[in-house]
């Protein structure tokens, strides 16, 4: 994984030193990848996006991601029985009501 990191890397760089990318389509300069803000997350996958080598390694990441909030979830509810177990909290609540908040076009 850390060989696929690097080539992605290398692209970039090579990216970023001509300008365009491989298609000619998107374009990404140093300063956008010196951001390291949603502008560059952007760029990088509007650079890269056709790239079997990136896909690959988004694949990976996401994968990744998944399993760790899975993880994450499994020891969280965890330890919400054990403070239910000691009375810490209160195990039957019923839950709030989910808000569902429109992000789109938003910006970072």
């Amino acid at each position: 994984e850390a060989a696929v990191q690097r080539l992605v890397a290398k692209k970039l760089q090579a990216v970023a030193n001509q300008g365009k990318s491989a298609d000619g389509q998107a374009s990404i300069t140093a300063a956008i990848l010196k951001a390291q803000d949603d502008k560059t997350s952007g760029a990088v996958i509007a650079c890269l996006q056709g790239d079997p080598v990136f896909q690959d390694l988004c694949k990976k990441e996401l994968e990744l991601i998944v399993a760790r909030d899975k993880e994450d979830g499994e020891k969280l509810q965890a330890g919400v029985n054990e403070a239910i177990k000691k009375g810490v909290l209160l195990g039957d609540l019923p839950p709030l009501a989910y808000e569902q908040v429109d992000g789109l076009g938003k910006t970072a």
